[in-house]
């Protein structure tokens, strides 16, 4: 059986774009610094980060303890050491989930962050993001992590705006 030249260029590119777009596109590097910061916005404590996955949560968890405080320097909100005094908390809670999809086991990603004005324990947040992710994907991987939680946050900080702190 013979196969044209014309038909093996379309195959070829058609397999390219199929490939290409189940890529994502995540940068993979960031730095940050406090010493530019003039005026902070407001000091804030890490307080419960819970992480629901089947294998290697206590990494995930370790890297979100990491993470945040940096995603929060961005937003020139410092965090206080575990006895400093804060004006929040800030709750993290991850979740990946198994299921199958016709052949194809799929994982479906959520990661939550709330903010809590701190000492308020009236069970609702000052603010709170969530960002969902599913496919052929996972919270071990440290760019899927970042992106997960830099959404979050992100959506946290939006509901913050008009807030008096």
């Amino acid at each position: 059986m013979k196969i044209s030249g014309a038909f093996s260029a379309l195959l070829i590119l058609a397999l390219s774009g199929i490939f290409a777009a189940s890529c994502v596109n995540i940068p993979g590097s960031n730095a940050w610094s406090s010493g530019k910061l003039k005026a902070p916005r407001g000091t804030g404590r890490l307080g419960d980060v819970s992480v629901d996955k089947a294998m290697d949560w206590a990494s995930v968890e370790g890297e979100i303890r990491r993470r945040l405080p940096l995603l929060f320097l961005e937003r020139k909100y410092l965090f206080a050491p575990p006895d400093g005094e804060a004006d929040f908390r800030v709750d993290v809670r991850a979740i990946e989930r198994e299921y199958l999809s016709g052949w194809k086991t799929l994982r479906s990603l959520s990661m939550e962050v709330h903010i809590w004005r701190e000492g308020d324990r009236t069970g609702t947040p000052l603010a709170s993001g969530r960002a969902i992710q599913s496919g052929d994907v996972s919270l071990s991987s440290a760019e899927i992590l970042d992106y997960l939680l830099r959404e979050a946050a992100k959506m946290a900080f939006r509901g913050m705006r008009g807030i008096r702190q």
